[in-house]
């Protein structure tokens, strides 16, 4: 076997075998290669790794070709030789699933020598484009083993066939089982579990696990204080990844860390306190109720009374450890309106600018936001001005003006006017 650099992808290695008269030529790519052996299932003709030169194959993970080239087919191997390679078309943005197209090429001795191309698993003749003795055609690959066929025959009936056997694979293997103790106080745990025979388990991107064949693998991770979270997934031998097994291990060394992440001010007489513990396992109690929990946020309503209220948070991990922490919310006023002109039942020529004027205040003193709404619909975004303008466009109409108050810290301060658009008078001669 002779190998040698491909003259116009030096990246690519090319190979050669002699099988009787036959040169078969298979290039393959800088990706990570995929071995495959003969097609006939006899001692290995070929090791030769071939994969995607186009890039990505698939839905968004990485897939890859095996490849196998069997022993001539039919008949016996006289006259022509053939040339024949095989390479991928650029990968497209959104390749269709489960289906691929790549290019085969090749030449023969004699140019008016006919070439035939054929998949097994395509029904419909595969065009070939012949330039002298050159020959290409496009091939799609569908999923599973496509045994390609390649036949050269002259006029004389002399012919020659060469096979190329691609298996295309862009289906996930299986979801890896994985799991550990959810609780841990070393500073390492092992993560183990079983997988689909010929893949490899990963854990938060990184590879874990070399050996394919086995089906069980294991691994030692480090643990930090709270929460680890681990993601677990398996890839085959063409880069398909599965879907996440999630694994979760506390480690509880320490007492818990509360941090609340609700405001400290609300006009609302009843407030969620939201906030967060460095484990999923800590119980939280808020004024001796017990909290809900997502994750390590926990999340209560509260009963507030007008002024400042102390919250009393409790967080006990589960080997006990104990934080206690006191904050003060302070419940406010909503806005009240004192005034909105026009006032109520108005009359206005339409077709002329009014402007809207309004007046609000809350005990607290705090800064106030306007906006302006007809029928439903705002006149512009809220903002500090206490006015806006407005033209009624048509006459004999009412309109539902509405202006909201507010401080930014919930419950608004509402006052509507029903104003009516009249024909404005005419004017004298």
């Amino acid at each position: 076997m002779a190998r040698r650099n491909h003259p116009t992808h030096p990246w690519h290695r090319v190979s050669v075998w002699r099988l009787g008269v036959l040169i078969a030529v298979v290039l393959s790519g800088r990706p990570t290669p995929v071995p495959a052996q003969s097609a006939n299932g006899s001692t290995s003709l070929i090791q030769e790794l071939f994969t995607a030169g186009g890039g990505e194959l698939g839905l968004g993970a990485p897939k890859g070709l095996s490849a196998s080239l069997g022993e001539p087919m039919g008949g016996d191997i006289i006259g022509a030789t053939s040339l024949i390679q095989s390479g991928f078309q650029g990968a497209t943005a959104s390749p269709r699933p489960g289906s691929r197209d790549i290019v085969i090429q090749g030449s023969v001795d004699e140019a008016n020598s006919q070439v035939t191309i054929t998949n097994s698993t395509m029904q419909t003749p595969i065009t070939v484009t012949r330039n002298g003795t050159a020959f290409q055609a496009t091939v799609t690959l569908r999923e599973g083993p496509n045994v390609i066929t390649v036949k050269a025959e002259d006029a004389a009936t002399n012919a020659t066939t060469k096979t190329l056997t691609l298996t295309l694979d862009t289906w996930p293997p299986a979801r890896p089982i994985a799991s550990a103790p959810p609780l841990a106080t070393g500073a390492t745990q092992t993560l183990s579990g079983t997988k689909a025979a010929g893949t490899t388990v990963w854990v938060n991107g990184n590879q874990v696990s070399t050996d394919s064949t086995v089906t069980t693998w294991s691994k030692a991770v480090s643990l930090v204080e709270g929460d680890n979270v681990f993601l677990v997934t398996a890839k085959d031998a063409a880069g398909n990844q599965s879907t996440a097994n999630r694994v979760v291990v506390v480690l509880d060394n320490a007492p818990p860390v509360i941090t609340v992440t609700s405001a400290m001010k609300t006009n609302l007489a009843a407030f969620p306190v939201t906030g967060t513990v460095d484990d999923r396992l800590t119980a939280v109690t808020v004024n001796g109720r017990v909290a809900d929990r997502i994750g390590t946020t926990f999340i209560i309503d509260t009963a507030l009374v007008e002024g400042a209220n102390p919250v009393a948070i409790k967080a006990t991990s589960p080997n006990g450890y104990v934080t206690t922490k006191t904050i003060s919310l302070t419940r406010g006023t909503a806005p009240t309106l004192q005034s909105l002109t026009p006032i109520d039942g108005v009359k206005l020529p339409a077709g002329t600018a009014v402007t809207l004027r309004a007046s609000a205040t809350d005990k607290e003193q705090d800064p106030i936001q306007y906006q302006f709404f007809v029928d439903g619909a705002a006149l512009a975004p809220a903002g500090s001005a206490s006015s806006q303008s407005w033209t009624p466009a048509a006459s004999g109409r009412a309109y539902l003006i509405e202006v909201r108050a507010s401080d930014g810290f919930g419950g608004d301060g509402v006052r509507q006017a029903e104003l009516y658009a009249v024909r404005p008078p005419i004017q004298p001669q």
